[in-house]
């Protein structure tokens, strides 16, 4: 056996160098880095044509230290106009309790609000884009408070319906018929429009040539509206008005529209962007999506740092864009006055 002495000498040393790693190789409690809480947010996409402002969400958040891929993931669900597709979106996200639902429309708002109240999950809240008169549509109590779980950008289709229909009486003051198309589908945006459309023409003397697309958002909108375009006619109207809604802004349905002007030869006026190398339109005259997008990412911000909906005040769209097509001026012989050009934000030449 060992002398005693010895046993002792080595215990010493196995007993240091366990010392010496647990203080120097073996992970300190504090030093363990716990990883970031991933925020999970369930974009609810009406139509293609909101992508710009999805963009601009992530966009904004990421301005806002939320970083996809980091701190925040994102999981899109597309209805591609269907209503019975938004619901189902809706209640995915709400079932996946998600820390917050994006909505890029007022259909889409409307949808998540609904499924949120009816299954009592209004502890989800929802921040919403590009929302017409949200006030006059049931999403929200007032502009102050939403009185509920939603809050958002807003957009004043009021007052840019009313603007378009002064432009078009500047380019053409004798202009007395103004033709609209719009969808029968039931939708709160489109119905909204039209209302307010048809109070503003009273003001500006114009009567409108309204005609009605019976098929829901998709190719079959798509082809009733080319037969609508093919019978019309010189002089059924004197200038064409483009109103908001999902039936005539469906991408194939919207493109036929455009050829309204082109045919007629008469002006028109259109809400939003375009693609100048595929589209034309002699104006367009309304909030840009990317920007929506980015400014509700403001409000999503305040949001995932803990304050309720209900809290932030509904906010209006903060820029209004006015482009100008000269190509379509010139092909239908229209001469836009200085008084627009010189506002204009774009100019397409």
């Amino acid at each position: 056996m060992l002398p005693k002495i010895i046993i002792a000498l080595v215990l010493v040393v196995v007993a240091s160098a366990a010392g010496l790693w647990v203080l120097n190789g073996a992970p300190k409690t504090d030093q363990i880095k716990k990883p970031a809480t991933v925020k999970r947010i369930g974009i609810v996409q009406y139509q293609k044509i909101f992508e710009p402002s999805i963009k601009g969400f992530k966009d904004g958040l990421a301005e806002s230290g939320y970083k996809e891929g980091e701190n925040v993931s994102y999981d899109v669900r597309l209805a591609d106009g269907n209503k019975d597709k938004l619901k189902e979106g809706a209640d995915y996200f709400l079932n996946q309790n998600v820390d917050l639902i994006f909505a890029d429309s007022p259909e889409s708002a409307s949808s998540a609000l609904n499924e949120s109240t009816r299954s009592g999950k209004t502890n989800i809240p929802i921040v919403f884009t590009n929302g017409t008169n949200p006030d006059k549509v049931g999403i929200i109590k007032s502009f102050k408070s939403s009185g509920n779980n939603t809050t958002g950008v807003a957009v004043d289709f009021a007052a840019i319906t009313t603007k378009k229909l002064e432009f078009l009486k500047r380019i053409n003051p004798t202009i007395k018929k103004v033709g609209v198309v719009y969808g029968a589908v039931s939708d709160p945006t489109a119905d909204f429009n039209m209302k307010v459309l048809r109070e503003a023409a009273t003001k500006f003397d114009i009567n409108l040539v309204e005609y009605k697309l019976l098929k829901p958002p998709g190719p079959l909108s798509a082809q009733e509206a080319q037969k609508l375009v093919d019978s019309l006619k010189p002089g059924d109207f004197d200038a064409y008005f483009h109103p908001a809604g999902p039936v005539v802004n469906f991408p194939d349905t919207k493109k036929v529209l455009m050829g309204i002007g082109k045919k007629l030869k008469v002006p028109t006026v259109f809400t939003r962007d375009f693609d100048p190398k595929e589209e034309s339109w002699l104006l367009s005259y309304g909030h840009d999506f990317f920007e929506t997008g980015k400014q509700a990412a403001e409000i999503a911000a305040k949001v995932l740092g803990g304050t309720k909906p209900a809290d932030i005040p509904i906010e209006y769209q903060k820029k209004i864009r006015l482009i100008v097509d000269l190509r379509a001026a010139k092909e239908i012989g229209v001469t836009i006055p200085e008084s627009i050009l010189a506002i204009a934000d774009k100019r397409i030449e």
